[in-house]
């Protein structure tokens, strides 16, 4: 399986701690690290063994895109244009059926599998709860709604290429094909939250799935959000498979 990061120069801190932690507890094929800072990421990542830096221009929607289609998004468009980065991945890295998107932020902290003995993917579950999200679905097609009362929302998820096609079918369908995916997506962001979180990537991904009823196993892990101020440890750190560290924090 490969494994995606979309990362900016300011995600590097945490990054330098969150790479060993993934070639140490998760097996992998490939790891790509799409970001807008090429050089100084092949400076610190390029010469690691297995990882391939990606320019995220060569992807079809770039930064002025959400600052076009989503009006007073401001300095949260690059927010927004990680999620089509991590979402489109797939089909324009070539990338395995499935691969493993793991948010810039988290260094893990022991092993972890994400398939079982049937080959079915598994997926972390979460507890954040952010209406607008589910708002945004459901205008993204009436049958995306919030399915289960825990969230997809656990900063990594494995997507299937062929399943996120689906998807993006099922949408543009809807909207008379009158535009991509990612560029319904955008218009469908209320204004009111466009500043704030007005959509996810992950939410509307998993429940898909649970929408689709497609094979997956859900789980418990022990995680929890820090601030990097305490990364890369601290005394709790034994006690979680993984942590996000966040500078807002």
């Amino acid at each position: 399986m490969d494994i995606v990061i979309v990362a900016s120069n300011k995600d590097f801190q945490v990054l330098i701690h969150g790479i060993p932690s993934i070639q140490k507890y998760i097996k992998s094929k490939h790891i790509y690290i799409i970001t807008n800072d090429v050089s100084q990421a092949n400076i610190m990542f390029g010469s690691i063994e297995n990882i391939s830096i990606i320019d995220e221009t060569i992807f079809p929607f770039k930064y002025s895109d959400i600052e076009k289609y989503v009006p007073g998004v401001g300095s949260r468009a690059g927010w927004y244009l990680q999620q089509f980065l991590k979402l489109y991945a797939g089909n324009v890295l070539n990338l395995s059926e499935y691969y493993l998107v793991i948010d810039a932020d988290v260094v893990f902290y022991s092993p972890i599998s994400f398939f079982n003995n049937n080959c079915h993917p598994i997926y972390t579950m979460g507890s954040e709860h952010h209406h607008p999200y589910f708002d945004h679905m459901n205008r993204l097609h009436p049958s995306l709604t919030k399915i289960a009362t825990v969230s997809g929302i656990t900063h990594h998820m494995v997507f299937n290429r062929n399943i996120l096609n689906e998807l993006f079918e099922f949408v543009e369908k809807h909207h008379n094909y009158t535009d991509p995916f990612w560029m319904i997506c955008l218009k469908q962001i209320d204004s009111f939250h466009a500043c704030r979180s007005g959509m996810s990537e992950y939410e509307i991904y998993f429940n898909y799935l649970l929408l689709k009823q497609h094979s997956m196993e859900p789980r418990l892990l022990r995680w929890t959000n820090q601030s990097t101020k305490l990364m890369p440890t601290h005394e709790n750190t034994k006690m979680y498979n993984y942590i996000a560290y966040h500078s807002w924090i």
